[in-house]
């Protein structure tokens, strides 16, 4: 099996049309009541069925788009908490949440 394929993830824009919605989109997120949730399709699945993956992340200094994982005391450094659940399995492959 050759190295792991990594593809960029996209996502969605929220706006919104009014004043109050949009002031709700602030509340939310400034809330922590927003989450993100992504889908996919593995070949390599993890071994447990659900788990948390917590690590540090920080801004990529090489790609100041992207992230980059990072060691607590490295500067711009915050703590990340992944949730993964399998979702199904065939054969070799997986769908992860």
């Amino acid at each position: 099996m050759g190295e792991p394929t990594s593809f960029g993830v996209s996502g969605v824009t929220v706006a919104a049309k009014t004043r109050g919605a949009f002031e709700a989109l602030v509340a939310a997120l400034v809330g922590g009541k927003l989450t993100k949730s992504y889908l996919a399709w593995t070949a390599n699945p993890p071994t447990s069925e659900s788990g948390v993956i917590a690590t540090w992340l920080r801004p990529d200094p090489k790609h100041r788009q992207r992230m980059a994982t990072a060691r607590p005391h490295q500067a711009g450094a915050k703590p990340c908490e992944t949730s993964y659940e399998v979702i199904a399995r065939e054969g070799d492959f997986c769908v992860v949440r």
